[in-house]
């Protein structure tokens, strides 16, 4: 299946992450955790695909993703979505990819706008939106219909965002350069429903097999993400409507730029709250749901399966 795989072991993983990172996951995570939050440092993590709902049919994609030698599973509770046992390369090079009738995308982003739950006709916000993985996934829940404006600062990144909602077929969104943080700064409470998949430190993405994800990581980045993060979150509750929602999300594991960014937040806004939330998948022994003062939120340990994640739904009253 793949070819000159490198094998790592527990050691390895231990050797090769920054120790300051290792030290945190030590302290955080209780021993089965860490094992597995280790494991999926070490491992291949497997790759997962979904449909683009907008311009794919379940079954066509299914046949004809058989007929051309992919090998992939179902993923139980989200019905377009799919594990991919061939290699990414593979997928890369058939049709339905080519097509964009499907999107290479982890697992735990996809659960960022399905627990958003857009509607179609809603007025929807993406404030990190490049390279479009949730702003096509959004547009394909919202059917096309309503609309969603996707902040991106950085121009080449922007560009590969538009290039990747044009291949999906999404027709509902506006594309703007600029900082989320700064965005309609003299207006407030324009959207039903805000996505703030924040830039953050990247911790629940380390992986052996991919060494930029672990060794530009400096434990430094993380206050300087953590006061952006705040930023955002800012300007989303501003550009919420009341009886709209927010979901804040990260890919990493620490504190400080996950539960600690949304306490303060909540302190400061008494008309948030959080909202439980079910997510379509079950018994995922990954899930760690944390509810501690007024937060209700999930994390996701890392693992073989999954990237490390932290979701937390909004609501503004």
């Amino acid at each position: 299946m793949y070819h000159h795989e490198m094998h790592f072991s527990i050691q390895d993983v231990k050797k090769r992450i920054p120790d300051i990172a290792l030290e945190q996951f030590e302290a955080q995570l209780s021993p089965a955790r860490l094992r597995l939050c280790l494991e999926g440092i070490r491992q291949k993590r497997v790759s997962s695909f979904r449909l683009n709902l907008l311009q794919a049919d379940r079954s066509y994609v299914v046949n004809q993703l058989r007929k051309e030698g992919i090998k992939f599973r179902d993923v139980p509770g989200i019905e377009h979505a799919f594990l991919l046992d061939s290699s990414e390369k593979e997928l890369q090079k058939t049709s339905p990819y080519k097509d964009g009738m499907i999107y290479l995308q982890g697992l735990s982003g996809m659960l960022a706008p399905l627990m958003l739950n857009p509607k179609p006709g809603e007025h929807v916000l993406d404030m990190a939106a490049a390279p479009g993985s949730k702003t096509t996934m959004l547009a394909g829940l919202m059917n096309n219909q309503g609309h969603i404006d996707a902040i991106e600062p950085d121009y080449i990144r922007l560009e590969r965002l538009k290039f990747n909602c044009n291949i999906m077929g999404v027709k509902n969104t506006d594309f703007i350069q600029g900082q989320a943080e700064k965005f309609k700064k003299e207006e407030s409470e324009l959207y039903d429903a805000v996505l703030a998949d924040v830039p953050c430190s990247g911790e629940g993405r380390f992986n052996l097999h991919d060494k930029p994800s672990y060794i530009f990581w400096k434990h430094n980045t993380v206050p300087k993400f953590a006061r952006l993060q705040y930023k955002i979150l800012k300007a989303a509750v501003r550009l919420t409507k009341p009886g709209g929602r927010i979901l804040y999300s990260t890919c990493t594991m620490n504190d400080q730029e996950n539960e600690l960014v949304v306490k303060q937040v909540l302190l400061e806004h008494p008309e948030l709250s959080c909202t439980a939330f079910e997510t379509p998948l079950h018994n995922i022994e990954e899930y760690l749901p944390i509810k501690k003062d007024r937060i209700e939120a999930l994390r996701i340990t890392p693992s073989p399966r999954f990237e490390g994640f932290f979701l937390c739904l909004l609501n503004k009253h």
